[in-house]
C-alpha cells in the first residue's frame, strides 16, 4: 500500500480540556476529522466544492480510538495521517497523535464510506475516482487518483 502521508501540529487549547487541564476524550477524534479534510484538500482539491457539485460525501462509518498518553493544556501535538487502506467500498485513514516529547498519545482509525445524495446509495470508489479526476483536473488530483486506482 502506498501511503499518502501528511503531518500537522495542533495546540491543545482551553476548549479541548477538562477541569484538570487534560484533553477530553473527543480531542483525538476532532483532530482526526480535521486532518481528513486537510488530507483531501491537500492531495486532491477542495472537498466542500466537490460535495456541492456532485452530492457525494464521505462519512465516517467506523471510528476507533486507542488512548496511550494524555495531552495537557498548552501542549502542541503532532498528527500524522496516513491512507491505510482502500478498496471498492471504503477508505481507511490512520491518525497517530504524538506529544511534544514524541510519545504516542493516541491512535485514531477512521473508515470512510462515500454516499451519493442524488441516488441515495453508497458510491463505489472505482466510480468516484474518475469524477474526482475530471472535476479537479489538477496534476495533484490526477496523480493521487492514479495511486489510489493502483491499490483497488
Amino acid at each position: 500500500m502506498v501511503k499518502l502521508i501528511m503531518d500537522r501540529e495542533f495546540l491543545c487549547g482551553v476548549n479541548n480540556i477538562d477541569y484538570a487541564g487534560i484533553a477530553f476524550n473527543k480531542f483525538p477524534i476532532e483532530l482526526a476529522d480535521e486532518m481528513r479534510l486537510l488530507w483531501f484538500n491537500s492531495y486532491i482539491g477542495e472537498y466542500r466544492d466537490f460535495v456541492r457539485k456532485f452530492g457525494i460525501f464521505g462519512y465516517v462509518a467506523d471510528n476507533s480510538v486507542r488512548y496511550h498518553k494524555p495531552v495537557f493544556l498548552g501542549e502542541t501535538v503532532t498528527v500524522q495521517t496516513k491512507l491505510r487502506e482502500i478498496n471498492e467500498y471504503f477508505i481507511t485513514f490512520r491518525h497517530i497523535i504524538s506529544t511534544p516529547s514524541g510519545a504516542k498519545s493516541s491512535t485514531v482509525t477512521q473508515r470512510l464510506v462515500f454516499f451519493n445524495q442524488n441516488t441515495a446509495s453508497n458510491q463505489r470508489i472505482s466510480e468516484l475516482l474518475p469524477l474526482i479526476e475530471g472535476y479537479f483536473g489538477t496534476e495533484r488530483a490526477i496523480s493521487t487518483c492514479e495511486i489510489l486506482k493502483q491499490e483497488l
